[in-house]
C-alpha cells in the first residue's frame, strides 16, 4: 500500500481486497463486484482528493472529487469531508446510496461505472468478492 502524507497529494491507495472487505458488508453478489470494480475505476484506491474537477454541464463551477469514493463536492454536498475521506464511511455510504427498493443497485452517479476502466477492474473484483464468499462457505459468483 503505497502512502503520502498531505490532502494535496493522492492519499493512501487501497488495495482490490481491501475495497471488496468494506464493500461485502453490504453485498456480497454481483452488485458488490459491481461496486468495488465501480469505485477502482473512479478512484484507483486512493482515499484523497482529484482537485479541480471542470463539471462538463457547468463549466464556471470547479468541484472536487474527494476521497476512495469519489464524492463529487458539488452534487455531493450531503456528503460531509470526514464521510468522503475516511475510505470505510465512504464504502459503506456509497452501499447506501446505491441501493435501492428492488435487486437492483444504482451506480449512474459515478462516471467511473460506464467506464473503460470499469470492465478493466472486474475480474479483479469478482475475484475478491469470491475470496470472500469463499470464506464465508458460499459458491462463487
Amino acid at each position: 500500500m503505497a502512502e503520502a502524507t498531505d490532502r494535496q497529494s493522492n492519499g493512501e491507495q487501497w488495495t482490490i481486497e481491501q475495497v471488496a472487505n468494506e464493500v461485502y458488508k453490504a453485498f456480497q453478489d454481483w452488485r458488490g463486484i459491481r461496486t468495488v470494480a465501480t469505485i477502482m475505476a473512479e478512484s484507483g484506491g486512493w482515499t484523497w482528493i482529484r482537485p479541480m474537477v471542470i463539471s462538463p454541464t457547468s463549466p464556471a463551477h470547479l468541484s472536487t472529487d474527494r476521497g476512495i469514493c469519489q464524492w463529487n463536492s458539488y452534487w455531493w454536498t450531503s456528503v460531509p469531508d470526514s464521510v468522503a475521506f475516511d475510505p470505510v464511511a465512504a464504502i459503506a455510504r456509497m452501499c447506501d446510496e446505491v441501493t435501492t427498493d428492488t435487486w437492483e443497485i444504482d451506480l449512474d452517479p459515478w462516471h467511473g461505472s460506464k467506464s473503460d476502466n470499469f470492465y478493466a477492474f472486474l475480474p479483479a473484483a469478482r475475484a475478491a468478492i469470491n475470496v470472500l464468499r469463499e470464506d464465508a462457505g458460499l459458491k462463487p459468483v
